[in-house]
């Protein structure tokens, strides 16, 4: 399973984008710091010390907004 964890940017909350923090192996088009958009409904969700993550297959990944 190709995957990474990004933070959502909490200034734009209507929009699902966020910004790649890690890369699992066999992640090929997508590098961490990237501003991405992902599909809502195909997302893991976790918290850590106060803060929303997601989980996203690079599948999932509808744009790079910063390529």
């Amino acid at each position: 399973i190709k995957d990474f964890v990004i933070s959502k940017d909490e200034n734009k909350v209507e929009l699902d984008r966020g910004t790649v923090l890690k890369i699992g192996k066999g992640v090929t088009d997508v590098k961490v710091g990237d501003v991405v958009v992902f599909n809502p409904y195909a997302r893991g969700e976790f918290e850590f010390e106060d803060k929303k993550y997601f989980v996203v297959l690079e599948d999932d990944i509808i744009v790079i907004l910063n390529k």
